[in-house]
């Protein structure tokens, strides 16, 4: 606060100034005194005394108004002085404001400096350090600002020390749950084997008899369902059994074993050239991936319409489209869906309590893991079109001979290619009608025969297949016609004494069931 100085405390007091007028008054008062005096005297005859009493009075009055003359300079200069002091308090009062507003200037400058040094250090904290906190990366160190209080520093180093905290507790709730799930699902699939199994022997046992065919194909085909099922919810943690194809599967083949594990198959229509193929190491997620647009497809379109599939090569791989009839999607659900399907947002696990539809978020993580393009629109049929593009270095195209006959089963004794690990489950047969330039004649209804018992015998007209490889941590099997066998049965049931033909192992093997 600036003061403005009236006095200097060096310079002596100013006197009154009624000073001079009672100074002049006395004078006058002094100088009547002796006149009357003088005039007293005169009369009296006092004589000589009286004017040299009234003599005296008047050097005396003179001296006063000497006095109060030298009484009025001095004022003057005093004055004068107090101007002089005061336009040199001006001048330093001048020089003072002017040097704390460098001051201030110099301050607000370092404000901003130190503003911006504070704004550039969170900026780091919240777009860098942070989410590697999240994501239990590494952190990177805190970029070095000088002007950033240290404090302020150690403070901020608590949040980056918390969010970690609090990282590391979520991710381990997160590995428990997936834990508890993936125990559930390993123990949940084995049932369904057993069922399967059990079926398969009842069948075998009662070859003749309708009615215990019928429904050991749907306990078959329900125990494909809790397969499936608990292969979702295992696709969902992030496991994965690692179970392979031995041989490429054409894609058509793709969809009618993916419409075997579905509650609707006979909905399913297969319109495509037999001989493109998926590579062998991606049959199985791609079977799966599609058995769950198609049981989106089939529920979300009235029951009395069929599922329009098409098969067809393209200059970036093979598509397959997949067309319902149902109601459709609104534009914003439409996009989310798309965002989930395709792999770019996946939900967390406790993002699916809600609602529990996991067909999408199980696709989304299979097209990520191994590089399928899936893409949701809407179908001219008024439904949903669901696009599922093959990446050309998964296509491959098979010889004619080979997409009349695809996917020669291994001699190798199915029960040296299972293992501890959890099988894959069969696929429920199933056998949705095929459109193709490549046809094949329909065999005659099988004999139920379970390849878990049974060596797989060869075609009269090929060669034997060579033996399998050994067998890896997931179980190996070979592709087949995986919906042959109730496609077969659902259209000849009434013809129980056609002649047999050996049963496909891929129909009724459990390594087909497995991503269910």
């Amino acid at each position: 606060m600036i003061m403005i100085i009236d006095s200097h405390p060096d310079l002596p007091p100013v006197t009154s100034r009624w000073l001079g007028p009672i100074a002049l008054l006395l004078a006058v008062l002094s100088l009547a005194c002796a006149i009357m005096l003088t005039i007293a005297a005169a009369r009296q005859g006092a004589g000589p005394l009286g004017v040299m009493l009234c003599v005296a009075v008047g050097v005396i009055d003179v001296m006063l108004l000497m006095v109060v003359g030298l009484q009025q300079r001095h004022l003057r200069q005093l004055a004068t002085s107090r101007d002089k002091l005061r336009a040199t308090f001006a001048t330093h009062e001048r020089a003072q404001l002017a040097e704390w507003g460098e001051r201030e200037d110099l301050w607000s400058r370092h404000l901003v400096e130190v503003t911006a040094a504070l704004q550039r250090f969170v900026s780091h904290l919240v777009e860098v350090r942070v989410p590697a906190a999240v994501s239990r990366a590494n952190v990177p160190p805190a970029i070095h600002q000088p002007l950033v209080d240290e404090d302020v520093s150690t403070m901020l180093e608590g949040v980056v020390s918390a969010v970690s905290g609090v990282a590391v507790q979520h991710f381990d709730r997160q590995e428990a749950l997936r834990g508890i799930l993936v125990a559930l699902a390993r123990r949940v699939q084995p049932g369904s084997h057993r069922i399967q199994e059990a079926a398969t022997h009842l069948a075998e046992a009662r070859p003749g008899d309708e009615l215990v065919q019928a429904t050991m194909m749907r306990i078959d085909h329900a125990a494909a369902q809790q397969a499936r099922a608990a292969q979702g919810l295992a696709v969902l943690c992030q496991d994965w059994p690692g179970q392979q194809w031995l041989q490429p599967l054409a894609l058509v083949e793709v969809v009618r074993a993916a419409s075997g594990r579905i509650v609707d198959f006979r909905r399913i229509k297969v319109i495509g050239d037999l001989t493109v193929a998926a590579a062998a190491p991606v049959v199985e997620p791609l079977i799966h991936l599609i058995a769950e647009l198609l049981a989106n497809a089939t529920v979300c379109s009235p029951p009395t319409t069929d599922v329009e599939v098409t098969v067809r090569l393209v200059q970036r791989g093979a598509v397959i489209t997949i067309d319902d009839g149902g109601i459709g999607l609104d534009e914003h659900r439409l996009a989310k869906a798309t965002d989930i399907a395709s792999g770019r947002r996946l939900p967390e696990l406790e993002d699916l309590v809600d609602s529990l539809q996991t067909g999408l978020p199980v696709v989304g993580i299979l097209a990520r893991r191994h590089g399928f393009g899936v893409a949701l629109s809407d179908s001219p049929f008024g439904g949903v079109r669901a696009v599922v593009l093959v990446p050309e270095k998964l296509v491959q195209v098979l010889d004619g001979e080979d997409a009349l006959a695809i996917g020669r089963p291994s001699t190798t004794p199915p029960s040296a290619a299972r293992s501890s690990s959890p099988q894959p489950a069969e696929a429920a047969p199933a056998a949705p009608a095929v459109t193709s330039g490549t046809t094949a004649a329909r065999p005659q209804l099988p004999q139920r025969r379970s390849p878990r018992h049974i060596t797989p015998q060869p075609s009269p007209d090929r060669s034997p297949a060579p033996p399998a490889r050994a067998s890896s941590p997931g179980s190996l099997f070979t592709p087949q016609e995986p919906g042959d066998f109730l496609g077969n049965y659902l259209e000849g049931a009434h013809d129980v004494s056609a002649v047999p033909r050996q049963p496909s192992p891929a129909a009724h093997d459990p390594a087909h069931q497995e991503e269910q």
